[in-house]
């Protein structure tokens, strides 16, 4: 990859590369081009990951609601049925 600085530019980017400890300017560019990349790729997961949450969070939120919904019309079921086993075992029969 080739790009062009002004002598400006150049200097600037020596100083810094001195003051990062780089090895040379080349390295120093690379490195620098390289993590920034990476930065903008663990930026873009960080929002995917936030994203997720946020469904997630509004799916255990749906879940929470209908099972609230579900609960007393499966405990009459169940005392219902309940009601009919207890009173099949006092009288013998079964129920269909």
């Amino acid at each position: 990859m080739v790009f062009r600085v002004t002598d400006h530019e150049f200097e600037a980017l020596k100083r810094v590369c001195e003051a990062k400890g780089g090895r040379n300017l080349s390295e120093f560019a690379r490195t620098e081009l390289l993590s920034c990349t990476s930065s903008i790729a663990i930026a873009a997961l960080n929002t995917r990951i936030s994203s997720v949450d946020e469904q997630m969070c509004a799916l255990e939120q749906a879940y929470d609601a209908l099972a609230r919904q579900l609960q007393p019309k499966q405990l009459a079921r169940s005392e219902c049925g309940k009601d009919r086993r207890t009173a099949d075992a006092v009288t013998g029969s079964k129920s269909l």
